[in-house]
């Protein structure tokens, strides 16, 4: 797999374009519906997919993988790329969402890209991994946002809600007891 325009396998000009393409024809040949079959918990439509792809991009560039390299969806499902992508996603993404953009490239690798098998098998233990992660207790933005409430910097924030917040703090903060 090459990673430059002229030699990309894809016929399209660049990533925006083959997301554009791909996500055309998701809807033309129902591609949402069997991914719903697939994942029954998981929800799939045009603007989703579109973000998630665009979300994908932003972590692999926040994983310090250079982006003016890649041209398309084919450079994106790369193992490396993918592999960048989920472990900034594990830093910075809810539990579910991680899930489902794991899946969601494991998808397109397999179903718009048609990835060779090899591959494949690496996206989907990548996706294993990523769905055994258990979740990190409170998500770094949501920290921020409590913090604020104990500190009381957040004014706006009606009573209940502050102690709603206290109170998720004190339930984060709690040990999980240790496996005897």
């Amino acid at each position: 797999m090459t990673m430059n325009p002229q030699a990309s396998a894809s016929p399209t000009l660049g990533f925006t374009d083959d997301c554009f393409y791909c996500i055309e024809w998701a809807q033309a040949t129902k591609w949402f519906d069997q991914l719903e079959g697939q994942q029954p918990l998981m929800t799939f439509h045009p603007r989703k997919l579109r973000r998630l792809l665009y979300r994908a991009l932003a972590l692999a560039a926040a994983g310090g993988v250079n982006i003016s390299l890649i041209w398309s969806l084919e450079d994106l499902v790369r193992p490396d790329v993918v592999r960048t992508v989920v472990t900034e996603a594990a830093a910075l993404m809810p539990y579910f969402d991680r899930i489902q953009l794991a899946f969601l490239l494991n998808a397109v690798a397999r179903d718009w890209v048609k990835a060779p098998e090899g591959q494949l098998e690496q996206l989907k233990l990548l996706v294993v991994q990523v769905s055994r992660q258990a979740p990190a207790g409170i998500c770094r933005r949501r920290r921020y946002r409590l913090a604020d409430v104990r500190s009381g910097r957040n004014r706006r924030m009606r009573p209940s809600r502050a102690h709603i917040a206290t109170r998720s703090m004190r339930d984060a903060a709690k040990v999980p007891p240790k496996a005897s």
